[in-house]
């Protein structure tokens, strides 16, 4: 791949984030209206150094990514989170999205919904997946 087409996938890329990140504004902001919401954090893509295991543990990968997204703590303590996972490694790209609940007195929390691992070869494929992602977490209802 030429330095321009590689500069212009990376563009794409973070155009995308940008557009993720005013999807879960918008999210926050509906979220605010509503009487039954405490607080309403919007938690931003910030990619990190992650280091994978494989499931038997013989092995072990490096990958780059974050878990970003929308969490909100309604009035009777209930969390809510709208989330999204993007990750690379040498295989390719991953992205995927779940609503999360956890309930007062719950220790941790669980899935209400999963949009499930989306897995792309290259950045270009990535950034559908990640537009796919985020539009399913937009059109989950707000449970109220």
């Amino acid at each position: 791949m030429n330095t321009d087409v590689e500069n212009k996938a990376v563009s794409k890329f973070l155009i995308a984030l940008v557009e993720t990140q005013k999807s879960f504004r918008e999210l926050s902001r509906q979220l605010k209206l509503h009487a039954e919401t405490k607080t309403v954090e919007v938690i931003p893509f910030s990619p990190e150094k992650i280091k994978q295991h494989h499931w038997d543990e013989t092995q072990q990968t490096v990958a780059y990514g974050s878990e970003f997204g929308v969490s909100a703590m309604l009035q009777d303590e209930t969390t809510i989170d709208w989330w999204l996972d993007v990750r690379v490694d040498g295989s390719g790209w991953c992205i995927s999205a779940n609503v999360l609940r956890s309930d007062p007195g719950e220790e941790g929390c669980h899935k209400v919904a999963e949009f499930g691992d989306q897995h792309s070869l290259d950045l270009e494929e990535a950034i559908k997946r990640l537009s796919e992602a985020v539009d399913w977490l937009g059109s989950f209802e707000i449970p109220f």
